[in-house]
């Protein structure tokens, strides 16, 4: 069955049902989850006493690790990553590994896989941890089979957007949900919304927790698209999201080492000589992150956590 995680503060709202509708749902709670609210008929608790467990922050988007272990715990064939204020729209299917998808090259390092899916009236838009240089990147594209672990669905009403573009713009967003699917080359952050991951891609859903809850998905996308192979398939959207109430300055201040950052962090995860071993990549990419600043070093201590974790579930 389907593997569904999400972490909420909320109860158990029309999104979080709906998502149990669909397949076995995982719920990572935090402090302010009111886990007694939930029952077998809407989802199930995550309960986690590992070592991992204890070391991760309170209140930290980066708790849904637990999650993820969970779900490969239970011998989940796929895992779908969401948010509580995603719900699924009627073209929602489950993925599979093998797709049809049109492969892009960009012009650059770096592709704005949005411009795949908007017509010519909508407005610029990128995804966030794109590098603001590179918003226009284009695609020249054709189209075949591929097989890809780890897969993007984009998401309608309030996509995933820095909060340069919510401050500028901020105005809802339908892209097509009819266009093809795309298979992108070039750079492209992706997150942690509406996001597919098969079994051998499993060891990269680690989230830095020593970052902050705008970066930490966007940073294991740039770490996952260094180690992993094949190309990122990203389809048109998937879900509708009703975003929960942010503070957009702080949003903006959470995403600065994005801004500045993204090139450099392309750069150096470039630079790195890497092996047949994602575990050995992983511990590459994180210490080039942590000696540049883009996590502390403590993070360095959690991400052998999770490998163990990983290696105890013959990852």
């Amino acid at each position: 069955m389907l593997k569904i995680v999400i972490t909420t503060i909320n109860g158990p709202d029309s999104s979080v049902k709906s998502w149990h509708d669909l397949g076995d749902l995982l719920i990572v709670p935090d402090e302010k989850t009111p886990g007694e609210l939930f029952t077998s008929q809407i989802g199930r608790i995550v309960y986690n006493s590992s070592p991992l467990a204890g070391a991760l922050p309170k209140n930290h988007y980066a708790r849904k690790n637990l999650g993820y272990l969970k779900a490969m715990e239970e011998g989940a064939s796929v895992l779908y990553d969401t948010d509580d204020d995603n719900y699924p729209l009627p073209n929602f299917k489950v993925r599979e590994k093998e797709c049809l998808a049109r492969l892009a090259y960009s012009g650059s390092e770096w592709a704005n896989v949005y411009n795949a899916f908007k017509g010519l009236s909508d407005p610029r838009i990128w995804p966030r941890g794109l590098p603001h240089s590179e918003i226009e990147s284009g695609f020249t594209a054709g189209r075949d089979h591929c097989v890809a672990p780890i897969q993007q669905g984009l998401a309608n009403g309030s996509p995933d957007v820095d909060a340069v573009w919510r401050l500028a713009d901020g105005r809802e967003t339908l892209f097509s949900t009819s266009a093809q699917s795309v298979r992108v080359r070039s750079w492209c952050p992706f997150n942690s919304q509406s996001t597919w991951w098969w079994p051998e891609a499993y060891p990269l859903m680690y989230l830095p927790s020593t970052c902050s809850m705008r970066v930490c998905d966007i940073l294991r996308s740039y770490v996952a698209q260094r180690i992993q192979e094949e190309p990122i398939v990203f389809h048109a959207p998937e879900v509708i999201q009703y975003r929960n109430e942010h503070d957009l300055i702080d949003d903006l201040k959470q995403e600065l080492p994005l801004y500045d950052g993204a090139e450099k962090i392309r750069e150096g995860l470039e630079s790195l000589d890497l092996t047949e071993s994602y575990t050995s990549n992983l511990r590459a990419c994180y210490r080039w992150l942590a000696e540049h600043g883009f996590v502390l070093p403590s993070e360095l201590g959690l991400l052998e956590l999770w490998i163990s974790e990983i290696h105890d579930k013959g990852l």
